[in-house]
Formats: structure tokens, sequence, C-alpha cells
């Protein structure tokens, strides 16, 4: 019975650190970010008027929303439209071929699209898109 003692009291101490939970947990949480991340751009709520034509290329553009309060984005970054004219100016100089898309609410007045489409022209622009959602047509 001494011998079973001893042998508890001889054994060393585990000195590892057990890391398989931490590396689970660290996983999920990646996934999670992995998933979410691409849902952050579309924060801004807008309701897009319909379409049958077809999406524009895969290349990343410029997006300039109009929210149905009327506020300005130009990404995720409210701006005036006196602003808007400015940042794209500088980005027509430093990215000339860089598309924009253009997002407004359907039920925004027409009036205020033309001056942010007038504002887009003016900045010198070359490529600019509509998004519209795609209506799934019936047969």
């Amino acid at each position: 019975m001494n011998s079973e003692v001893d042998q508890y009291i001889h054994t060393p101490p585990l000195t590892e650190i057990n890391i398989t939970s931490l590396v689970d947990v660290t996983m999920v949480i990646l996934i999670i970010f992995i998933m979410i991340a691409p849902m952050m751009e579309q924060g801004i709520t807008v309701k897009l008027p319909s379409t049958e034509a077809k999406p524009m290329a895969k290349e990343k553009p410029i997006t300039i929303s109009i929210a149905k309060d009327k506020k300005i984005y130009i990404g995720n970054i409210v701006t005036s439209l006196h602003g808007l004219e400015l940042d794209l100016s500088n980005m027509a100089l430093t990215l000339p071929d860089k598309p924009v898309v253009l997002r407004a609410d359907k039920d925004l007045p027409y009036e205020l699209i033309v001056k942010v489409l007038d504002v887009i022209q003016k900045s010198g622009i070359a490529k600019l898109g509509l998004a519209t959602k795609v209506e799934t047509v019936r047969k």
C-alpha cells in the first residue's frame, strides 16, 4: 500500500497545456467571421429596383449608396453631395478605370438621384453602373 502512495507522490506533474479546445473555439470564431464579412458591405438597407439585366463583371467597384432617409454613403461612410464630389474626383485621378456602382432606394425622389449622377459625371468617373435587384422571370 505504501508503494501506491509513493507512486503518486513521485509522478511528475503534467506541464503541457491542452490547447485543443482553444483551437476549436478559434476555428469557430474564424468561420463565423468569414461568413459575416461579405454581409458587412450590405449593411446599408436599400430597396433596389428590379431588372432582367445580367450582373456586372467581377471587378470590385466603388459603391455609392443613397438610403431611404436620403443619406449618401461611399462604401459605409456617410458623406454630402460636396464631399462625394471631392472624394470621387480624387478617386478618378488615382484609380481612373475603377468602376462606380450607384445603389439607390427605389422610393427616393428622382431629383436626388439625378443630382448624385451629375456629381459622379462632374468628378470624371468613366465607368458607372446602377445597382438593381435581379428579377427572376418565370416561363
